[in-house]
């Protein structure tokens, strides 16, 4: 059985050498909504998404050209998003209590790629 297949409550966290898809959640809030009437309504709610944890090997050999290294530093991203609709619990009156979220189709070890990812690192 493959680890990216293995369930997140079967892996352990302080003994793995992969990178996994793990579920997080996460609490979601709307705007408040005025109606003419003056009454507020809000919208908050838990959402649990499949998201991508873990390690990945990264390497640098010393080099003598500028900067002096060959740097590998591979990170853990998704090799796949899914789109799906949540509803929020919270939200009594509130017209559309639904959000939009992605859940991981799978995670793997590659270079961080800035236009789906932020990609920082100390210097910004």
């Amino acid at each position: 059985m493959s680890l990216l297949m293995t369930p997140g409550h079967l892996i352990d966290p302080r003994t793995t050498l992969s990178c996994h898809v793990r579920s997080f959640q996460f609490r979601v809030t709307k705007p408040p909504i005025t109606f003419p009437d003056g009454t507020t309504v809000f919208c908050t709610g838990s959402v649990t998404v499949n998201s991508c944890w873990g390690r990945c090997d990264s390497s640098e050999i010393g080099d003598y050209v500028m900067p002096y290294k060959i740097s590998h530093h591979p990170v853990c991203s998704y090799t796949g998003r899914i789109r799906r609709r949540a509803t929020l619990t919270e939200c009594e009156g509130y017209p559309d209590p639904t959000v939009d979220v992605f859940d991981a189709a799978g995670c793997e070890c590659k270079l961080c790629d800035s236009d789906y990812t932020s990609c920082e690192n100390i210097n910004g």
